[in-house]
């Protein structure tokens, strides 16, 4: 079951949401992410031209490579002064940002538009899902794995807030897929073990339902 925060409500049905286990996290390194989400929602403007400004410094899409539907695309930096590291990610329809945990930071995922499903892996392996709207929030502790959908045929736009300059992401599929093939056979009991697509992957069920009729 979900907790419900009203911890820095601005706007009426918005909401904040953490893991039972998220106090956690420091009254500081929780301080130092809502302060910079505060911050890069009074100047962050709609991209343009393929660019974004984080800490008013041009950035050209990161987190190659994309898919191919030219609605995904993420910008982040780190402060230049301070340990502060800003993200914002928009997910084209039916996209999934890979499972991936950060080693250095706490995050704070705010959606500005559209829907987005969240999933968080704890320690102990019990899973917390969320269905986020515009203005809902999550936090992931440092070094929890997590993942997010588009579950829609619109785009989604985020944000995302770190307390740490340099954040240390692992990626959980390309790491196995650089594993040992013999242990990974193993763990698994499969014969083979499947190479990884790419970073940001297709919902095959959403795409089918987002086709127009008659395609």
């Amino acid at each position: 079951m979900r907790r419900i925060s009203t911890l820095g409500r601005t706007k009426p049905g918005w909401k904040t949401v953490f893991p039972p286990v998220s106090q956690m996290m420091s009254n500081i390194s929780f301080k130092f992410v809502l302060l910079a989400a505060a911050t890069a929602l009074a100047y962050l403007a709609p991209a343009v031209n393929a660019q974004e400004t984080i800490f008013n410094i041009p950035r050209t899409p990161a987190l190659l490579p994309w898919s191919s539907d030219n609605q995904t695309r993420a910008y982040q930096a780190g402060s230049p002064v301070a340990e502060l590291n800003l993200a914002r990610i928009f997910f084209g329809p039916c996209i999934y940002r890979m499972m991936h945990l950060h080693i250095y930071a706490d995050e704070l995922f705010v959606v500005l538009r559209g829907q987005v499903e969240s999933v968080l892996v704890a320690p102990n392996n019990t899973v917390y899902r969320h269905t986020l709207y515009a203005g809902d929030n999550v936090v992931y502790p440092k070094g929890w794995i997590h993942y997010q959908l588009n579950p829609n045929c619109t785009q989604a736009e985020t944000l995302l807030a770190f307390n740490a300059k340099s954040i240390g992401t692992v990626a959980i599929p390309q790491a196995l897929g650089v594993s040992d093939i013999g242990y990974l056979q193993a763990a698994y009991n499969v014969s083979r073990f499947p190479t990884p697509g790419a970073v940001w992957v297709r919902d095959a069920k959403c795409v089918r339902a987002c086709r127009p009729s008659g395609h």
